[in-house]
């Protein structure tokens, strides 16, 4: 038959180019009458393809770690094909552990837990905190950090304004404790990880508690310079600091309490440029490794007094990785053109911007690096102030994509935004709003406070801390926190602030 022969004819045809040209060389011979033909034909045909329908559940469950963590929940109303793939527990909990960088036990997880978990992240990824309310304190406080529910800070008291105690507080569980030394010694510099909070003294005495059982445990240091720079990750601490004749760092294991030590040499790549007249001005920030028993030691390429007197555009930031011996594994440095770009002289510390390795770290005048650890290399933050800079104003803070900017009330409008939700876009929205007079404890500033205005989060929390006030935004609606003003364990003050403004 005729028909037979150019359909075989067709089916010779084996280019995508040619096929569509036979196609339309055909449909020109056409009379008007078969063209109706033809379109009556096609429009009876369905060109939809339903690909997550038809995928593997594995195949899907890959797709939407890609996608918002509220997506699978969403969608399940498109069919019912749909609903009951995205039901499927492979889904929902590969969605959550794409955020959370495997950091949250899902096994044997209920659905309405992974529900409740992937509400609270897209309610964080919106900027719509579900609670919000303000602490204002009797007394000022000093150092402060965020470590997943917990909130710790010092407080300053005393007519020498001094800080000789803690306050461990669980936002969470909504429970005050108060931690201090054998001799109630100064509080020189404050340390958290998810397993232990702790603080340096002004001596050679530094105290360490487990987050969980609170113990008390305390170790010494062979200099008191050490505690310039110190941090802990994990059941580790690690200090360092530069001495006359080496840099030298100090680790200590809280469930062993054994520490050990190691030297840097100046001649080491670390110090290219390290000259024996400033050589203890070097400033050094640490980032501990404790399942690879590694540390990664950063330092300027130059001294800070070098730094004041030279006229440079640029500068180098060196790094290095480097085994609880001493052993040095791995070197590598970032150029920047940031006049005089450092690192804070005091208790530099680089803080998570989420649980997959990635790092802030603040550099003066006025900027921050994000540095991956998995990749060890400074990457572009994704709230770069300039795209393909590999800096960001210090003023922003981010948690994964989502991005947050703390405004400067002195510089804008009374009863400003304080606290400003960028979002993944470019869109921003005032989430909070504060009076801009400043704080009575703002005009005179001892060397224990810091009258900055800093942001602490995470994807549960965003903390706005001042000098005597703490305001909370809280995202996860698990949290045990009140719904009405009162006092706040006899240290303070509790507002209730009915939803963001």
């Amino acid at each position: 038959m005729e028909a037979d022969a150019l359909i075989a004819a067709f089916r010779r045809i084996r280019t995508n180019d040619s096929r569509r040209e036979a196609i339309q060389a055909l449909v020109d011979e056409l009379t008007p009458y078969e063209l109706r033909t033809l379109q009556h034909i096609t429009a009876a045909r369905s060109f939809q393809l339903d690909i997550i329908g038809q995928l593997p559940v594995e195949l899907v469950a890959q797709v939407f770690t890609h996608l918002d963590t509220s997506t699978p929940y969403r969608l399940q109303r498109v069919s019912r094909r749909w609903h009951h793939i995205l039901q499927s527990p492979d889904v929902l909990k590969r969605s959550l552990t794409s955020w959370s960088g495997n950091t949250l036990d899902l096994q044997g997880a209920e659905r309405s837990l992974l529900e409740s978990k992937a509400k609270h992240i897209q309610m964080f990824r919106q900027g719509d905190p579900s609670s919000h309310f303000t602490v204002h304190l009797n007394d000022p406080r000093g150092y402060a950090t965020l470590v997943e529910d917990t909130l710790a800070w010092s407080r300053v008291s005393g007519h020498d304004h001094t800080a000789r105690a803690i306050y461990l507080f669980n936002i969470s569980t909504w429970t005050l404790h108060t931690l201090n030394g054998d001799a109630r010694e100064k509080v020189a510099a404050l340390f958290a990880s998810d397993k232990l909070v702790g603080f340096a003294t002004n001596g050679t005495v530094c105290y360490v508690w487990s987050l969980q059982t609170r113990e008390k445990r305390r170790f010494r240091v062979p200099n008191p310079a050490l505690f310039k720079t110190i941090t802990c990750r994990g059941t580790m601490v690690v200090c360092a600091a530069c001495l006359v004749d080496h840099a030298l760092v100090y680790i200590w294991d809280y469930r062993t309490q054994q520490g050990r030590s190691f030297t840097i040499s100046y001649d080491s790549a670390l110090f290219v440029r390290a000259t024996p007249e400033c050589t203890h001005h070097y400033a050094l920030a640490l980032l501990l490794q404790p399942e690879d028993e590694h540390i990664i030691v950063f330092a300027n390429e130059r001294c800070a007094t070098h730094y004041l007197h030279s006229s440079d555009m640029f500068t180098t930031l060196r790094y290095g990785r480097f085994k609880y011996t001493g052993e040095c594994v791995a070197e590598s440095g970032l150029t920047l053109d940031l006049v005089r770009a450092s690192f804070h002289m005091l208790g530099n510390q680089l803080t998570p911007v989420g649980r997959d390795g990635i790092f802030r770290m603040t550099i003066a005048p006025g900027g921050s690096l994000q540095f991956d650890e998995n990749l060890f290399k400074f990457t572009e933050p994704r709230p770069a102030t300039h795209k393909g800079e590999l800096w960001a104003n210090d003023s922003l803070y981010w948690w994964k994509d989502v991005l947050f900017e703390l405004k400067d009330p002195e510089a804008g409008i009374l009863h400003g935004p304080i606290l400003v939700h960028l979002g993944t876009t470019s869109h921003p929205k005032p989430i909070t709003r504060k009076d801009a007079r400043r704080s009575t404890y703002a005009d005179h500033v001892p060397s224990v406070m810091d009258n900055q205005e800093r942001i602490y989060l995470n994807d549960r929390y965003i903390i706005r801390v001042g000098v005597a006030d703490l305001e909370v935004l809280c995202f996860d609606e698990s949290s045990q926190h009140r719904n009405y003003s009162e006092s706040f364990f006899n240290i303070g003050s509790l507002q209730v602030i009915d939803g963001a403004t």
